[in-house]
Order: structure tokens, then sequence, then C-alpha cells
């Protein structure tokens, strides 16, 4: 049993440095879907559609998986970035970010619930009435994130009392307004990084990583605070929720039209008839996510580019404080038109080739 665990962690670290992490995870999705789903099946149909069988199938594949996964992922991250965080930390805070995501386990409840309550109702009607509810939950989790990143991270408030005062004039030249402005504990994990949280502005947050502040020089951290707001001026928040919202009933849609059209393979195993289902709704979903949204996530972070250099006047700096953040984070600075395709932001050539052109255009 070691043997084969250890060529397992031999297989996934050389999957990890072999391949692209936008290529290789979409594919261990797809494959992972499908054997679970069988599985499932599987433990289903042996204690006889139970709640026993239910978990008896998702809690040891979800721990076992969860678990392979995230040690391989940190072996790989001190070896090839020199992290020093424990594995311990590590799965902390990887525990505390999949509680911030639990209330997305509601939305199978609203959507069970609606049909148990209103089990006649028209699928389009049905199919707006859910999405009121996804639209609500949502809401509600974008407005609870602050805290929560603020819990994950080991939050507190930026205590450079200098920088948070060039920061603040900033946020008042543009007009945007905040709770507070809030350090992340990274240092371990070496994450150099900022971003913005909440939807509601009493509510909301800027966070700043430690390791980024303790590699950029104030101009820099000024231009990368100034991009953040980029994004609040342009509404990227609300337009992120309408997006999973919308995304959540193209996926409903999706899989109803899926069961129709799979009710016609009669005469086939239960265990390959879900195996086919949940490739092609998985694949399908992963290809619109992925060529579709990511293209949206990347024009918005075009748009937050174009605002930091207008705030700032800056684009030389900016630039410069992008070019140290995809080191710090041993990121590819290029990448080839399809790896970028499948990524949330632009690759650094593209964001230098905008604001040069953006520039020009000023001129």
């Amino acid at each position: 049993m070691k043997h084969w665990l250890t060529r397992l962690n031999q297989y996934l670290s050389h999957a990890l440095e072999t391949y692209t992490p936008e290529l290789w995870f979409p594919l261990t999705i797809v494959i992972g879907a499908g054997i679970y789903l069988g599985y499932l099946d599987l433990c289903a149909s042996v204690t006889r559609n139970t709640i026993f069988g239910y978990l008896l199938s998702v809690v040891p594949v979800a721990i076992t998986s969860f678990l392979i996964f995230l040690q391989v992922f940190h072996r790989y991250e001190k070896s090839s970035r020199g992290t020093t965080w424990n594995f311990r930390e590590n799965l902390l805070t990887n525990l505390r970010m999949i509680i911030l995501g639990s209330p997305l386990l509601l939305l199978p409840f609203c959507y069970f619930g609606t049909q148990k309550v209103f089990p006649e109702l028209p699928f389009l009607i049905f199919l707006v009435f859910l999405l009121c509810q996804y639209t609500l939950l949502t809401s509600l989790f974008g407005c609870v994130t602050p805290f929560a990143m603020s819990w994950i991270w080991k939050g507190k408030p930026l205590t450079d009392d200098t920088l948070r005062q060039h920061l603040q004039q900033l946020a008042e030249k543009a007009g945007i307004n905040y709770r507070d402005i809030v350090l992340l504990q990274t240092k371990s994990s070496k994450l150099a990084n900022a971003w913005v949280a909440g939807i509601l502005s009493k509510w909301r947050s800027v966070f700043v990583t430690d390791h980024l502040l303790e590699h950029l020089s104030s101009n820099e951290i000024e231009t990368i605070f100034a991009h953040e707001l980029g994004h609040l001026k342009h509404k990227h928040l609300l337009k992120q929720v309408a997006w999973i919202v919308l995304g959540f009933g193209g996926q409903l849609a999706l899989i109803r039209l899926s069961l129709f059209l799979f009710s016609f393979f009669t005469g086939i195993p239960a265990w390959l008839y879900w195996l086919l289902f949940a490739s092609v709704n998985f694949g399908v979903i992963l290809l619109l996510v992925q060529f579709g949204l990511m293209q949206f996530w990347r024009r918005m972070e075009f748009e937050a580019d174009a605002y930091a250099v207008e705030l700032t006047q800056q684009p030389s700096v900016f630039l410069q404080a992008l070019r140290k953040l995809i080191e710090l984070n041993d990121a590819p600075e290029d990448l080839n038109k399809f790896n970028e395709m499948l990524s949330t932001h632009p690759n650094f050539k593209a964001r230098a080739d905008a604001i040069e052109k953006l520039q020009l255009q000023e001129r």
C-alpha cells in the first residue's frame, strides 16, 4: 500500500510539473467526477439507496482525495517555490477556505426544496424562482467574504500610517468607500497579492499580503491598490455575482436537457449511464467556464489596469509592480494563446501592450 501511494505521489508530482494547472485541473475534475458518480451509484445500489449508502460514497472519497492532493501540492510548492509553512498550517488554511465556501452547499437544498414544494411548476418559472434564491445567497456570500478572508489569513489592520494615508488619499480621489485596509499574513506561503472583497461599502475591505509589502516600494503598492480600486469603480464585484448566478442557471438548463437526451439511452448499466452523463455535463460546463468566464475575468483585469494608470499616472511603476508580483509568485510572464484562454489574468505582455496603446490614444 505504501509503495502504491509513493508511486501515485510521484505520478501526480510529475503531472504538475509537466502540464499547466489550467489544463491539468479541469481534466482531473472530469475524470474524478465520472469515477465518483460511478462509485456513488455502486454504494447506493449495495445499500439500497439509504442515507448510509450516500455517506459511504461521499465521505471517504472526499476526505481521501482532499488529503492526497493537498499533500502533493504542499510538497510541490515547497520544492519549487520554497514555501516554509508546514503541512498543518496548509491544511488549516484550506479547511478555513472550505468553510468559507460551505454556504454553496445550500444551493442543492434550494433546488430540491423548490422542487418538493412546487412539483408542478413549469421549468422556466422554476428556473427563475431558483435563480432569485441563488442571487440572494450569492449576494449574502459576497457581503460576508471580507470577514471570512481576514479569518482565513489572520488579517489585521494595516499599521503603516504613512502608507495607509497615501492609499486613503487615492481612494478619496477615486470616490471609493471601504471599511478597512487589511494586512494578511502570507509570508510562510509566499503569496504576494492584493484584492478587494465585499459588495456593501460599509463591510468592504481591501486586502494586501505582508509578502507583497515586503518586496514592493510604496509607489508600486499604490499602483496595485489603484488596480483594486478599479475593480470597484467598474462594479466588477456585482458583475461577478451576476455571472455566477447566470452560470448556475445555465448548468441547470444543461442538466435538464441532458437528462432528456440521455433518457433515450436504454439498456446500458447504471454506472456507464452516469459516467457518460457526468463526462458530457462537466466537459461542456468546464469549456464554457474556461473559454467564456475566463475571458470575462481577463477583460475585468484590463479595465482595472487602465483605471490604475489613469488614477496614479504612473504606468511604468505599475508595470514594474506587476512584473515583481509575477516573480514573487513564480508565475509565467508570458503564456501561449491557448493557455492564456484558460487563465483568469492576461499575461504580462498583453497587459503592457494594452497600457502602451492606452497612452498612445491619450497623446
